[in-house]
C-alpha cells in the first residue's frame, strides 16, 4: 500500500509536455514576440526574386486599356512564365494569368509597358527611385477653392498607382501645382491631366432562388427578368454569367456581384459619366440648392443634382421593388447606391424611400457628420465625385523634368555602407565599454532586429522610404543603442539594495520618459508638417513605438537572464 501511495505521488508530481511548453512560452513571451515580429517583417519585405512582370503603363489605344492597370502583375502568358520579351512580342489570341484574374484576349495592339518585379516589396520615393517632376497651371485664373479641388482630383486619380505628391505653389499672382511621381513618365503626366474620370453609380438588387429559379425585379412586375442558378453561375436569356461578369438588358448594364445556392446579387448601373455618356447633368453648389445645418449634436449636409431622363428611369426601375427600412433618421431602402470612380469604389449612399414613388430628374444627396468641418469636407468631396472626377479647369504643363534614379541608387548604397560601418563602430565601442561579448552581442542583434521590423512595418502600412525616412531610421538606431546602454548600466550598477527587476523598472522609467518627450516633439510634424518633415516624424515615431513595446522589453529579458 505504501509503495502504491508513493508511486501515485510521484506520477502526480510530474508535468506533462504541454504544461512545460506553456510555461516556457509564458516565461519567454517577450523574446518570442520579438522573433514573431522579426519573422513577419522579413516576410513583408520579401527580399527575394519573384515570378512574373509588373505593369507600368497601359496606353489608351491598347487592347488592355481598362483591363490591366499599373502595378498589376502578369504571371504567365500562354502557359509560359511571363517575361518582358514575351509580353512585348505577344499577338493574336493570348491567355494571361494575372494578379487580378485570367484574361483571354485577341491582341492587335498591346501598347503595354512592363518591367521586372522589384526584388522586395519596399516602396521608394522619388529621390531614390527616380521619376518625373512637373509643374502645371490652370489655363485661366481660378479661385483658391477651385485649385484645391483640382489638386484633390489629381490625388484621387493617382492614389492607386505609385508614390506621388501634389503641392499647390503660388508665385506673385500666379498659381501652380507641383506634381512628383516616383517611377513616372511624361505619359503619366499627360494621362493624369487630360483624362476624364469615369464615374458610375450602381445599385445592388437581391435575387432569391426557389428551386433554383428567381426574378430580377427591375421595373414593373410584367418586366421582371428570369434568373436561374446552375453550377455556381446564373443563367439569363439562355446565357451563363459568373461573379464579376456583366450583361446588358433594357438599355441598362448589370454586373453580377455575388452568387449562392439561395440567391444572387446583381448590380444595376444607373448612372455613367465617361466623356461619351453623361447621366449626371449638373451638380449644384449654390446656397439655394446646397446647405449645411446643425441637427443636434451633429451636422446635416445636402445638395441637389440633376440627372438625364434616361438615367432617372433606370434609377426608378432599380429601386422600385426594393424593401424599405426604418431608422431614427428616416425611411431608407434595403440597398445603397455605390459610387465608383475609374472602377474603384469611392463612396456609398443610403437611398431615401421617397425615390420609389416616381422617376425624377432632380435628386437630393444628403448625409451627416459629427462636426461642421467634416460635413463641409464630405459634401465637397461627393460633389467632386459626382462630377465624374472631371477637372473643373484645363491645365497647362509649365515645365517637366525627369529625375534620374542614379543619385538615389548611389545614395542608397552609401547609406547601406554607412549603416554597416556604424554598426561595426557601435559594436566596437560597446565591447570596449563592457568588455563582455555576451552583453555587447545582444545590443547589436537587437539593434539590427529593430531596423528590420521598422522597414517591414513601412511595407505593411504602405509608407514610402525616402531620404527623410532613412534619416529617421538612423536616428532611431542611435536612440535605441542609448536606451539599451541605460538598461545594461542600471543592471550593472553597484546599488546592491536594489533587486534586478527594480533596476530594470528604473531603466524603463527613464526610457519611457525620453520616448514620450520625443513622440511629443514629433506629433506637430506628423499633423502639421508635410513632405520631408512628415516622413521623418512618422518613421521616427514608428521606430520609437516598436522599440519601447517590442525590442526593449525583449532585450531587457535577455540581459536579465544572462545576468542571472
Amino acid at each position: 500500500m505504501d509503495n502504491e501511495c508513493r508511486h501515485f505521488e510521484v506520477v502526480a508530481g510530474k508535468k506533462t509536455k504541454n504544461q512545460v511548453m506553456r510555461m516556457s512560452i509564458l516565461k519567454y513571451w517577450k523574446i518570442i514576440l520579438l522573433l514573431l515580429f522579426l519573422f513577419g517583417s522579413i516576410v513583408a519585405i520579401s527580399p527575394w526574386e519573384k515570378p512574373g512582370v509588373i505593369v507600368k503603363n497601359v496606353g489608351k489605344n491598347s487592347d488592355f486599356y481598362k483591363i490591366l492597370e499599373p502595378n498589376d502583375i502578369i504571371y504567365e502568358i500562354n502557359g509560359e512564365p511571363a517575361t518582358v520579351e514575351r509580353i512585348n512580342n505577344m499577338a493574336g489570341m493570348t491567355f494571361l494569368k494575372t494578379s487580378k484574374n485570367d484574361i483571354n484576349i485577341f491582341v492587335n495592339n498591346s501598347n503595354i509597358t512592363v518591367g521586372k518585379r522589384p526584388f522586395s516589396n519596399l516602396r521608394f520615393g522619388l529621390d531614390l527611385e527616380g521619376g518625373i517632376l512637373a509643374v502645371v497651371e490652370p489655363v485661366s485664373n481660378v479661385s483658391d477653392q477651385t485649385l484645391y479641388d483640382v489638386k484633390s482630383i489629381l490625388e484621387q486619380r493617382m492614389s492607386s498607382l505609385r508614390e506621388s505628391s501634389f503641392q499647390i505653389v503660388k508665385y506673385e499672382d500666379k498659381k501652380f501645382i507641383q506634381i512628383q511621381i516616383a517611377g513616372g513618365t511624361e505619359n503619366d503626366i499627360d494621362n493624369l491631366i487630360n483624362t476624364t474620370g469615369v464615374f458610375e453609380g450602381k445599385i445592388p438588387m437581391p435575387v432569391k432562388f426557389v428551386n433554383g429559379s428567381g426574378k430580377l425585379k427591375f421595373g414593373d412586375e410584367n418586366e421582371w427578368i428570369d434568373v436561374k442558378y446552375h453550377n455556381e453561375s446564373i443563367i439569363i436569356n439562355n446565357q451563363s454569367f459568373s461573379i464579376n461578369e456583366t450583361f446588358s438588358l433594357r438599355d441598362t448594364n448589370f454586373t453580377v456581384w455575388n452568387i449562392t445556392k439561395n440567391g444572387a446579387v446583381i448590380a444595376a448601373t444607373v448612372y455613367i459619366n465617361d466623356g461619351i455618356r453623361k447621366d449626371i447633368v449638373k451638380v449644384h453648389t449654390d446656397p439655394q440648392h446646397s446647405y449645411i445645418q446643425p441637427g443636434g449634436n451633429w451636422y446635416k449636409w445636402s445638395f441637389d443634382v440633376e440627372v438625364s431622363p434616361e438615367s432617372a428611369r433606370r434609377f426608378y426601375n432599380a429601386v422600385k421593388n426594393l424593401k424599405r427600412q426604418y431608422s431614427d433618421r428616416g425611411s431608407y431602402l434595403e440597398s445603397k447606391i455605390y459610387l465608383f470612380l475609374d472602377g474603384k469604389e469611392v463612396s456609398n449612399l443610403s437611398i431615401g424611400s421617397t425615390l420609389q414613388n416616381k422617376p425624377t430628374t432632380i435628386a437630393t444627396v444628403s448625409g451627416s457628420a459629427e462636426t461642421k468641418e467634416d460635413a463641409i469636407e464630405e459634401k465637397r468631396w461627393l460633389q467632386l465625385i459626382l462630377r465624374s472626377g472631371a477637372l473643373p479647369t484645363n491645365l497647362h504643363i509649365v515645365s517637366i523634368k525627369k529625375i534620374s534614379p542614379k543619385l538615389g541608387q548611389n545614395f542608397f548604397k552609401d547609406v547601406g555602407m554607412a549603416m554597416i560601418i556604424a554598426v561595426l563602430v557601435v559594436s566596437f565601442v560597446v565591447f570596449l565599454r563592457y568588455r563582455n561579448l555576451k552583453l555587447s552581442l545582444p545590443i547589436i542583434l537587437t539593434c539590427l532586429s529593430e531596423v528590420i521590423i521598422i522597414i517591414g512595418s513601412s511595407v505593411v502600412i504602405g509608407w514610402t522610404l525616402d531620404l527623410a525616412a532613412i534619416a529617421g531610421i538612423i536616428a532611431v538606431i542611435g536612440t535605441g543603442v542609448d536606451q539599451q546602454i541605460i538598461i545594461v548600466d542600471e543592471i550593472l550598477s553597484g546599488e546592491r539594495t536594489w533587486s534586478l527587476k527594480s533596476k530594470i523598472k528604473r531603466a524603463f522609467f527613464m526610457i519611457f520618459g525620453a520616448a514620450g518627450t520625443t513622440l511629443g516633439a514629433m506629433l506637430p510634424l506628423m499633423t502639421l508638417g508635410f513632405g520631408l518633415l512628415r516622413g521623418f516624424a512618422i518613421t521616427t515615431s514608428l521606430g520609437i513605438l516598436i522599440g519601447i513595446f517590442i525590442t526593449r522589453p525583449a532585450f531587457a529579458d535577455i540581459v536579465e537572464r544572462l545576468m542571472k
